[in-house]
């Protein structure tokens, strides 16, 4: 959950109604981290305007942006893994 799909309200990507959900994803992972489980957050994160995600998308979750960050009340551990998503195809890197 990134900044771009929940907290910025100008983003191509803005969707205010994840909001509701982000209190249930708090939840499990407090739960996996409480047993020990690994939590991954897979996040998209381009690096140019070029990709077809950013064409067909628009502008959105661009690397070093606060917009592909994950929002604060889920990126609280730093046992946490990020995977940065840089293509389409989400098996891809």
């Amino acid at each position: 959950m990134l900044n771009d799909f929940i907290k910025q309200k100008g983003s191509p990507v803005y969707a205010n109604q994840l909001k509701k959900i982000i209190p249930s994803v708090e939840r499990m992972i407090e739960q996996a981290h409480r047993v020990g489980l690994p939590v991954f957050f897979v996040c998209d994160n381009h690096k140019s305007t070029s990709g077809v995600c950013v064409v067909k998308w628009r502008r959105h979750a661009m690397n070093g942006t606060p917009g592909a960050n994950v929002i604060d009340e889920l990126d609280g551990s730093a046992d946490d893994t990020q995977i940065f998503k840089t293509t389409k195809q989400w098996l891809s890197n």
